[in-house]
Formats: C-alpha cells, sequence, structure tokens
C-alpha cells in the first residue's frame, strides 16, 4: 500500500509559546489582523492575552467575538464584512474548533466573490487563501489548527457543510486551555479520541502508518490525562499532554478521514444542536463495536492504549465488547449524560438515522454504510446507555 505523509502547517507546541505570536506575525508581514474568536474566550481574558502579543509586535488587531457553536454562514457574512473593512491582511483564530474554523472562512473570504455558501460544496474543494491564518487553540480536542477542514452551517438548507483552507501556523498553548470549564474539556478530550479511532479504523486505502503511530499515542494520552485535566483544570501536565493528544489526532486524520463516526455526529448536531464533543462520546463505542467485524486487529492495538489486555483467541465481537465497555465506563466517569439525559426524544434520535447517508465522510467507512446499517448504528447510539 503506498501511502502519502503531510503535514498541513507547523506548530510552535508548548507552555508560553502564545509569546511568540508578535514574531511570528511580523515574520509572516502582517499589519492589521483580526483576532476571530467566541465571546466565551473573550470573557475568560484569553483574547486580550493574545490581542496583547499582537499590539505589542506593532500590529494592529480587530476582535470578532461573535463565533456560536458550529458557525452559521450569516456569522461569516458579519465577520468577513469587518475584516473587508479593516482591510485586513491575517487572521488569528482563538478558541475551539468553531472559532478556528470561522478564522479560515474569514480568512478565505476577504477577496473573494460572494459568501461562503459559494464554496460549501458537496465533495468539500480546497481553497488557498490569500492572507495568512493563525491558528491558537484554547481547547484541546478537535484539532482544527493542523487541519484543512473548516466546517459552517449552511442555514438555508439546515446542514453542516466543509469547505477545506490550509492554516498558515499553529501555536498551541497549553497555558490558554487552563480556563476550560471540565465538562467542555471532557467533550473535547473525547472528540479527540473519536477522530484518532476513526483514523485507525478508516477503510484500508485511506489509511496511513505514520496517522496510526500519532493516533495511538493521541488515545494512550486522553484515557491517562483526560480525568485529570478535568478535575484540575491547572495541572499543566495535564493540560499539555492532552494539548499533544488533541493536535496528534488532529495530524492523524488530516492524512486519513474519517468515517461513520463523524458522519452519525454531524447529524446529531444539526438535529439536536448539542455539541460536537458531546456527540462523539455518544458514537465511538458504537464504531468500536462496529468495526470490530472486520478490524479487530486495530482494535486490540487501540485497546492496549487504552490499557486493556485481550485473550489469544479472543473473537471479534469479544474485542468490540470488552473495548467499547471500558470506553463507556470511562465516560460516564467523565460525568457525560446520555441522549435520554438529555431529553432527546428516542424515535427522533432515530429517526435521523437517514440523514447519515447524506454525509460525504460516511464514506470513509470500512464497511459500507446502508440504510439499514445507518439506522442500527443509531439505533444503538441511544440505547446503549440504559
Amino acid at each position: 500500500m503506498v501511502s502519502i505523509y503531510d503535514q498541513v502547517a507547523p506548530v510552535i507546541f508548548g507552555p508560553g509559546s502564545i509569546d511568540q505570536m508578535g514574531e511570528q506575525l511580523n515574520a509572516l508581514g502582517c499589519k492589521v489582523v483580526m483576532c476571530v474568536c467566541d465571546e466565551g474566550v473573550k470573557t475568560a481574558g484569553i483574547t486580550a492575552k493574545v490581542e496583547s502579543r499582537i499590539i505589542e509586535a506593532g500590529v494592529k488587531c480587530i476582535v470578532f467575538a461573535g463565533v456560536t457553536s458550529d458557525p452559521p454562514a450569516s456569522e461569516i457574512d458579519e465577520a468577513v464584512s469587518l475584516a473587508r473593512e479593516a482591510k485586513i491582511d491575517g487572521v488569528v483564530g482563538v478558541g475551539g474548533g468553531s472559532s478556528m474554523d470561522a478564522a479560515k472562512a474569514v480568512a478565505l473570504m476577504t477577496d473573494r466573490p460572494g459568501t461562503i455558501r459559494d464554496y460549501l460544496k458537496e465533495p468539500p474543494i480546497q481553497l488557498e487563501s490569500s492572507i495568512p491564518i493563525v491558528m491558537v487553540p484554547t481547547t484541546s480536542g478537535t484539532g482544527s489548527e493542523v487541519t484543512t477542514t473548516c466546517v459552517i452551517t449552511y442555514e438555508e438548507i439546515n446542514k453542516k457543510c466543509v469547505v477545506r483552507a490550509k492554516p498558515t501556523l499553529a501555536i498551541v498553548d497549553p497555558e490558554l486551555t487552563k480556563t476550560c470549564p471540565p465538562i467542555i474539556s471532557a467533550y473535547a478530550g473525547l472528540d479527540a479520541f473519536s477522530q484518532a479511532l476513526e483514523s485507525i479504523t478508516v477503510k484500508e486505502e485511506k489509511r496511513n502508518p505514520r496517522s496510526e503511530l500519532m493516533a495511538l499515542a493521541s488515545i494512550e494520552k486522553t484515557i491517562k490525562f483526560l480525568p485529570r485535566a478535568c478535575k484540575d483544570g491547572s495541572d499543566t501536565e495535564a493540560r499539555t499532554e492532552m494539548a499533544l493528544a488533541s493536535n496528534w489526532a488532529g495530524i492523524a486524520f488530516a492524512d486519513t478521514s474519517l468515517h461513520v463516526g463523524h458522519a452519525m455526529t454531524e447529524v446529531i448536531g444539526i438535529n439536536f444542536h448539542t455539541l460536537h464533543g458531546l456527540n462523539c462520546a455518544w458514537v465511538a463505542p458504537v464504531v468500536i463495536e462496529f468495526v470490530s467485524q472486520v478490524d479487530p486487529e486495530k482494535l486490540r492495538l487501540i485497546g492496549k492504549s487504552m490499557g486493556l489486555d485481550y485473550g489469544f483467541d479472543d473473537p471479534p465481537a469479544a474485542i468490540g465488547e470488552k473495548t467499547a465497555k471500558a470506553l463507556r465506563a470511562f465516560i460516564k466517569e467523565l460525568g457525560i449524560k446520555s441522549p435520554a439525559e438529555m431529553g432527546i426524544d428516542r424515535d427522533a434520535f432515530i429517526g435521523s438515522s437517514d440523514s447519515v447517508l447524506d454525509m460525504g465522510l460516511r464514506h470513509g467507512s470500512p464497511v459500507e454504510i446502508t440504510t439499514e446499517i445507518a439506522k442500527s448504528l443509531m439505533t444503538r447510539t441511544y440505547d446503549q446507555w440504559q
């Protein structure tokens, strides 16, 4: 099998690395940048920390703090209007996946005609930004700082769509994740786990040995350090290790893509307006059970990274069941609620399964997804917590 290794963006990593922001923007030739974030990141004072480094370097900074979860195209329109008026020559995305996705979209649209809706195609298209895009994650989960994925909600058709944009640079400073609330830290960490899981078990022609190595290391770090990061947000070691876990999961799936698990999370998110990391937590154990029928040996590797042991002659179903059971216990210990506990109606949840077939990511599944399989997976996702 021929594999291609890639690195979407260079990464400056480590506690205090945000101090290099000004130097890096100067090197990129930026004079006026827009800082794209959400109100929570701004209120927590993180945006001000980033902004101060930018201003100290003699670069003008415009702040757009209007990003919401799964940013709709109308928010991008608003930010782009401000960016064009200010004649920015760089974008800094500060926050979780939504803020970084919004930043990518703003950069793409500063000198393109139309609106972002015109570029939300299926399959997704790759566009080049004419201005630098600097990513600064404040959660540890999405890996958006090292992927081309840019997810935008197309409100008019009620669908989460993707356009691809390559970041110029990522600055990953674990100190900026310390104010992330425990439950959001948990959601983010399980997003990273889900990405790593799917990058390893994606259909064979998409696999990559380097991605597998990084994904397995990401899973090991998540299992070991996510509970600590949730228990004590000031735990520098746990925050640093989770920042690595997230970054490595992002690098892993940037090469391989994802598959049916993330197709399901997109359907759940658009229909029930739940956070992406929560959806990942619900779906990941079911993905494990599903892929065990075709790839038990990959699940053995994943389980060993989780600290599990298996019998020499364990059948595939037993490997899947044991691994999924362990992950469900881990998820429950983090205090994550089930779909029923979140007030989601079972019939409505299962009834959304047809939409899984509309998601391009399902094509990465190691088993072809049919209407019957999609319904079975969504049913199991809801019922597994009973």
